[in-house]
This record gives C-alpha cells, structure tokens and sequence, in this order.
C-alpha cells in the first residue's frame, strides 16, 4: 500500500514538490531561489473536504399552518446547525427539507449511518413530531428517505414561501 504520492512541478519559475498522503492532505512545498541565492522554503497543508451530507424530507401535519410553525421550524433548524427549507402546502400540511453533515471521524470507524446520526437531525426529527410551535397542534409526521451525498445542497435554512 502507498502511504503518499509525490509531484515534482516547474511552474512559473520555481520547483514544487506535491505530496498526497493517506489522509488525504496535500502538502505543498515550494523551492524558490532569486539572484541573491537566498532559498526560500514555503510549505503549506490544505486538508481536503471528505465531508458526507445527509438530506432528508419532511411533511407534518395537524394544526401547523396560521401558528407560526414555518418561523419556529426555522429557529429551531438554526439553532442545531441544520441546513434546508421549509413552506405550507395546499393540503395544509408543512413539508421541507434538512441537511447535516456527517462527523468525519465517525464516518471512518462505521458505514452505517444510523451509527453517525447527527445529534442535531435527532433533536429535529423529535422537535418536528412532538413539540412545534407554541400554538401548533401536531397529528402526524412523516419522513423520507435519508440521502448521502458528497455535495452540500443548502447553505442555510429558508422558509419558503
């Protein structure tokens, strides 16, 4: 098993070694002479993002619409870090939206992703089907599928309108 590959590049002038390792870090270091022979050495670790993301969607429904539960939804997904959305539908349900990201560490000791749940998915899904906004009054609450991907869809978390 390689443990690193090594580069050496000649860009712009100066040589430049790259090292990718196991971990996957690049490490680049950079050779730079000028005319008074004085070598610089420069070295810099750029640790790639290896992050999974999890989104999963959500309909609630009862009394959830004229009770604030889109604004609440949203301060309680912020609250625990969460990304997505959230909006009324015309059945008079709310439906949406969230996204969280694996912990890394976790990811490499198991491939279940029941084993690396998010505290905060937890604390959401718990929050969406028992507790609400002050005024709501829940019935019933559904989720979907959990999908993994390598890309980050949401930046924050909207309430749709």
């Amino acid at each position: 098993m390689k443990l690193y590959t090594y580069s050496v590049l000649f860009i712009m002038g100066m040589f430049v070694t790259v090292r990718y390792d196991i971990t996957r870090r690049f490490t680049i270091t950079s050779h730079h002479s000028n005319k008074i022979q004085r070598k610089d050495n420069i070295s810099i670790t750029i640790e790639m993002n290896s992050n999974k993301y999890i989104t999963t969607k959500f309909e609630v429904s009862g009394r959830v619409q004229g009770v604030f539960f889109r604004k609440h939804t949203k301060m309680k997904a912020d609250e625990l870090g969460l990304k997505g959305w959230v909006r009324n539908t015309p059945h008079d349900t709310v439906e949406g939206e969230f996204e969280y990201s694996m912990d890394r560490k976790k990811q490499q000791s198991s491939s279940n992703i029941e084993d690396v749940e998010h505290y905060g998915a937890e604390a959401f899904r718990h929050w969406l089907c028992n507790v609400g906004s002050p005024r709501s009054s829940i019935a019933k609450c559904k989720f979907g599928e959990k999908m993994v991907t390598d890309q980050q869809k949401f930046d924050k978390f909207r309430v749709v309108r």
